[in-house]
């Protein structure tokens, strides 16, 4: 069993409307994700990869309150950054618009926008739904979790990711093992190398420029390019305003969303989120939450067995 030490319990005011499982969904990878328990919307635990270890994250909503307590090997890393964790430092704006997202709004009122603590873990969430489906990436994710994360049998069998040196040295068939293409895992493998360069630029996003600073770092790393920092840096860097441009469908989305036109490319959906500015990641994840797409007129992506078969 690995080594516990006695915690930190913690109150958070969340200074209003605040939804917790909405919040720290972001920092996973669809329902499942071993890493995390959120059968309850106002409940959660994750378990979380810190440079030195990890720590289980157990939070609960209360009126305008968040009680909660942090249990693992390296507890006292993450304490300063519990605020940014939660969404703490994110307020959900007045989007105004159309009434549908208006509606979306609403249903989700409470909704912010996280701080990983640390990135490496979110890269190579995003970087595994690269080119495939959402299903495929999940399902890699978890199978890799599965055969290289840590299991934490004290926490209900929640597993921490594997760290960057883990998967730095993880031979390629181990993760095609795992369901991932070998393109996938050759990029992870590339930017494990430079996971300490990473961090250290992005500080927990404890400092004004943590953002640019990384996603300029990001961008010259082979494998990563606009969608996935728009996607990184909205999802779990607290950019409010990122855009996701190079999605197959996410265009045809929004452009069914606000003007009901079943097609759309990355400069009709950039024009259709201009009115959201500083805001349109938010916006555009009220989209998605919504739920609702142009009609379906072939599939999105390619199943996975079709990658590994070129």
């Amino acid at each position: 069993m690995y080594p516990v030490n006695s915690g930190y319990q913690f109150s958070l005011a969340t200074d209003g409307p605040y939804q917790l499982r909405s919040t720290m969904s972001s920092l996973t990878t669809g329902m499942g994700d071993p890493t995390a328990d959120m059968t309850d919307a106002n409940r959660i635990r994750i378990a979380l990869r810190s440079p030195g270890g990890y720590a289980v994250l157990t939070a609960e909503h209360i009126e305008d309150t968040l009680h909660g307590e942090l249990q693992g090997d390296d507890v006292d890393w993450f304490v300063p950054h519990l605020p940014g964790l939660l969404g703490l430092n994110h307020t959900p704006p007045d989007l105004g618009g159309p009434r549908a997202l208006q509606s979306a709004a609403l249903r989700y009122q409470g909704m912010r926008l996280p701080l990983a603590p640390l990135l490496f873990p979110r890269i190579v969430q995003v970087m595994l739904q690269q080119l495939i489906s959402f299903r495929d990436a999940a399902k890699g994710w978890r199978t890799l979790l599965r055969k290289h994360g840590q299991v934490l049998p004290e926490h209900d069998g929640l597993i921490v990711p594997p760290s960057a040196r883990q998967l730095l040295k993880l031979p390629q068939h181990e993760y095609i093992a795992c369901n991932i293409l070998p393109q996938h895992g050759r990029r992870i493998a590339g930017v494990a190398r430079h996971a300490a360069r990473i961090e250290n630029t992005w500080s927990a996003g404890s400092e004004p420029d943590s953002l640019n600073d990384t996603c300029r770092l990001l961008g010259k790393l082979p494998g990563i390019g606009p969608w996935t920092i728009g996607y990184l840096s909205g999802s779990s860097m607290g950019d409010a305003d990122a855009v996701v441009t190079g999605d197959y469908s996410l265009p045809s989305q929004v452009a069914w969303f606000f003007r009901r036109e079943t097609e759309a490319d990355d400069a009709t959906m950039l024009d259709i989120l201009k009115p959201f500015q500083p805001h349109r990641y938010y916006a555009l994840l009220l989209v998605i939450k919504a739920g609702n797409g142009p009609p379906r007129r072939g599939p999105r992506t390619r199943p996975i067995s079709q990658h590994f078969r070129r």
